[in-house]
């Protein structure tokens, strides 16, 4: 991290930020002119005062705009930075459009022709510097994630891919599933080619507003989540990072990235209208969120720790663990069975919750073996005429010794085989359920 961070460092990043935020406000000044010189409105008054205030910032308010100017003198002073200067060059004579409507900042940035966007993501010293830290991180995590465990990655707000890229030569293609995703699936033909080669990807769109639920992302599903860019384009972004959190399983992990200077974003990415959508006022004043903001409003959010790295105050990378969830004994539906039977093994306290539960929904409960003799089941289902509901909870076995690690788990197969014979001899007119095991 310390060699991303002092390589990032050569470029004088300090003098770059106030010197494009100077390039801003001549950009704004001009607009402005060419507004009260068309006798044009500008629709969106909210990125309309947010640019005056930039340019008032910078003193530039009454002066003869330049921007031609200083944009070569950028070039020339920092020819590493293009890509970032490419993004203002493209941005700032459209300004007065966008303010207008009559240009969608939509096709500025994403067009298929220019790929304005992809390049910046995909080339920008900052985002170069932001990527590999991001690729660090996730390897380590790869490194010591178990080799028989599947590894169920999301990544929110996806976009043009060029944090994908970056990461996917990372992950092991045998046990890695990747859910792709986007408010949009505009952006998903062009990462279908991209990505061709990694075959277990699976594009979806999701809208971190809304719930996942009622999106098809079931709760507790994955175990890492990737947010490049995305968590300030919501909304409301506690709310945001609870679905985030909802999504990941116990132990899981968020991957995001953030940039924190609303002066260089607005007159790119801030003409979005997703940076002007937010409603949740009380956090934020504008788009993105301060530096100091992010690790209270994760923690709040149903994260137990948060690390946030790199040290550039412009951006940085964020870490977060989801910690464990809080395990809730099975609720039975109003069609459950009116008796259960409970058996449990190798499990510590989970089956006296539920049978608490059951009880206290009114449902008739009895605690029995987790018998290996069908015998034995069979005198347990015939103790009553109700419907029976079986809860079956088998524990897993501590890592150790595999021969010694073979017993138990040839009791549990018994235990369940024992089970079913004992179901199968029941007459038909008998209704027995499993509702979970």
């Amino acid at each position: 991290m310390a060699a991303l961070t002092a390589a990032a460092r050569r470029y004088d990043s300090p003098s770059f930020v106030r010197r494009v935020a100077h390039l801003t406000g001549h950009f704004v000044a001009a607009a402005v002119a060419e507004l009260k010189a068309s006798g044009a409105r500008p629709g969106n008054r909210r990125l309309y005062e947010k640019l005056r205030a930039l340019a008032e910032r910078e003193g530039v308010p009454g002066r003869t705009p330049e921007p031609g100017r200083l944009l070569a003198e950028l070039l020339r002073d920092f020819p590493a930075m293009a890509p970032e200067l490419l993004l203002y060059a493209r941005c700032g004579p459209q300004l007065a459009g966008v303010l207008t409507g009559d240009v969608d900042p939509m096709q500025l940035l994403f067009s298929d022709t220019e790929r304005l966007a992809e390049l910046h993501y995909t080339t920008s010293v900052a985002h170069q510097y932001l990527n590999r830290m991001a690729r660090e991180l996730l390897t380590g995590l790869v490194d010591a994630w178990p080799a028989d465990r599947p590894l169920r990655i999301l990544e929110v707000g996806a976009g043009t891919g060029s944090t994908t890229a970056w990461l996917l030569p990372r992950l092991p293609a045998d046990r890695t599933t990747y859910a792709y995703t986007d408010v949009s699936s505009a952006f998903f033909p062009r990462a279908r080619h991209r990505f061709a080669a990694y075959r277990y990807l699976d594009y979806r769109t999701l809208d971190l507003d809304r719930d996942p639920a009622e999106q098809g992302f079931a709760a507790a599903s994955f175990d890492l989540v990737i947010a490049a860019n995305v968590l300030h384009a919501t909304t409301d972004v506690r709310r945001a990072v609870g679905h985030v959190a909802e999504l990941l399983d116990s132990g899981g992990r968020l991957l995001a990235v953030e940039f924190h200077d609303n002066d260089l974003f607005a007159p790119c990415y801030g003409l979005l209208g997703s940076a002007s959508g937010f409603t949740d006022t009380e956090l934020r004043e504008d788009t993105l969120l301060a530096r100091e903001q992010w690790p209270e409003v994760l923690r709040s959010g149903g994260f137990t720790s948060v690390v946030q790295l790199g040290e550039e105050p412009a951006c940085s990378v964020l870490f977060a663990d989801r910690g464990e969830r809080e395990q809730h004994p099975p609720t039975p539906s109003d069609a459950a069975p009116g008796h259960f039977l409970v058996a449990a093994d190798g499990v510590e306290g989970l089956p006296d919750a539920v049978v608490a539960r059951l009880r206290t929904l009114g449902r008739s409960v009895s605690r029995v073996d987790a018998a290996t003799d069908s015998a034995r089941w069979g005198a347990a289902l015939s103790g009553t005429e109700e419907s029976v509901g079986i809860v079956v909870m088998l524990g897993e076995q501590a890592n150790g010794d595999a021969a010694r690690a073979v017993d138990p788990v040839v009791r549990q197969a018994a235990v369940l085989r024992a089970m079913v014979t004992a179901c199968q001899a029941l007459p038909e007119s008998r209704e027995v359920r499993a509702p979970g095991c």
